[in-house]
């Protein structure tokens, strides 16, 4: 969960175990707020010490200065039911950092010259309910007024973690949007469910392929 406060660069890095993913806002708050002031990690230490001597979910953080790690610790669990600890070592889910990836995808097959931010949903998705209305853009920016993916599960009383791809595009193609493509910001899940698909189709592979030949593996990304 990376923030920017002035000169430094912090990464608060909380665990993925579904029982710890009500808890993590609160801490990250903390964190940012904490290490706000320049160079005093005592109250970061505080916590620390505070969580690591408990069962409990944990976090990893880092502060980085010009590039250089000034301060970095562990505290807590990744996994409370296999008493798993979290290192430097832990995976995390990158959650909704991943969209920004997903938007270089769909950038780069634009410069590619095998898409157009201008092109209709329906190009893709010819199927889809007033798909000849939204655009690549629109999802992109979260006007597309489709309903978020998340929120419907969550009413329906169930988890889209679960879904495959058809749950996902049959329960999207009963619902009805909030509003007018363009009109107005909604923040959606569910735009960028599409761009994935769209990115897969128009590349021909998967986009976690697409993204380590394009992206990760240019830049050096390794981890």
């Amino acid at each position: 969960m990376p923030s920017a406060f002035g000169r430094h660069f912090y990464i608060c890095r909380l665990p993925t175990n579904s029982i710890m993913k009500k808890r993590f806002l609160l801490p990250a708050v903390l964190f940012a707020s904490v290490l706000s002031a320049q160079n005093n990690f005592k109250p970061i230490d505080s916590i620390v010490n505070t969580i690591g001597t408990k069962v409990a979910p944990g976090f990893s953080v880092c502060v980085l200065q010009h590039y250089k790690v000034i301060y970095s610790a562990n505290a807590g669990y990744a996994n409370i039911e296999t008493k798993e600890k979290i290192t430097d070592k832990t995976l995390f889910s990158l959650a909704s950092i991943s969209k920004q990836f997903t938007a270089s995808c769909i950038v780069l097959l634009q410069q590619q010259g095998k898409l157009s931010l201008d092109d209709k949903l329906s190009k893709y998705f010819p199927d889809f309910p007033n798909a000849g209305t939204i655009t690549l853009r629109n999802l992109l920016n979260h006007t597309s007024g489709i309903k978020d993916i998340g929120s419907v599960s969550f009413l329906r009383g169930e988890d889209d973690v679960n879904y495959s791809n058809e749950d996902i595009y049959r329960i999207l193609s009963t619902l009805d949007l909030n509003e007018a493509p363009g009109t107005k910001f909604s923040y959606t899940n569910s735009g960028y469910w599409f761009l994935a698909q769209i990115a897969e189709k128009v590349s021909r592979m998967p986009i976690e392929k697409f993204s380590q030949r394009y992206i990760f593996k240019p830049l050096k990304m390794n981890d």
